[in-house]
């Protein structure tokens, strides 16, 4: 799919495209909607909001941190996150100070979050 990227998210590997910082995953997405600078995309059958680069017409790579992912057990009633994705925790597995969370949202997605929350990513390993 030759689309262009939705800045703000990035894939595991160097990737020109993504960036070449710390874990990303791109995604491939579509463009639904345009919104006071924000582009709502669909990726898979989840819907998610990222800053509008302004030149995406419709296919498109998403890219999401690793590190950017905040895992609760139960949605919270309010929050500043302008997603959030509904999912099952696959896999743990510790990196040193770091845990890595193997997520199926309906696309697959991976986590990583300090060893103090390994405790509520393992309490939710189906």
């Amino acid at each position: 799919m030759g689309g262009e990227e939705l800045p703000g998210r990035r894939p595991a590997a160097r990737d020109s495209r993504c960036g070449s910082i710390s874990d990303r995953h791109r995604v491939r997405a579509r463009l639904l909607e345009r919104c006071e600078g924000l582009a709502l995309v669909e990726v898979e059958a989840a819907r998610l909001w990222a800053v509008d680069p302004g030149h995406v017409e419709r296919d498109a790579y998403a890219c999401i941190r690793a590190e950017d992912i905040v895992l609760e057990p139960a949605p919270t009633a309010a929050t500043s996150a302008r997603n959030e994705l509904v999912g099952t925790v696959r896999a743990v597995s510790v990196e040193g100070a770091l845990v890595r969370v193997t997520l199926d949202c309906g696309f697959r997605l991976v986590a990583l979050v300090t060893r103090a929350h390994r405790a509520i990513a393992s309490s939710l390993l189906s």
